[in-house]
């Protein structure tokens, strides 16, 4: 375990979010995994990268036929 977890403000900042995004995000059931210390949330980075990972589109080129 060599990674030290980010705190809510820390995550958002990297994914370019407002923290309380990320709290409404975890009410819903929805976003990055996340770790539950005490009453605290915290994001390991590598969380947060797969998670980011997984939201990536790929476009499908439409047929001009």
């Amino acid at each position: 375990m060599n990674e030290i977890p980010k705190t809510q403000e820390e995550a958002a900042a990297i994914l370019g979010l407002k923290p309380t995004t990320l709290a409404t995000w975890r009410h819903k059931g929805r976003g990055p995994r996340y770790l539950k210390i005490g009453r605290s949330c915290f994001y390991r980075e590598s969380d947060l990268e797969a998670w980011l990972d997984a939201q990536a589109v790929i476009p499908i080129p439409k047929d001009n036929a």
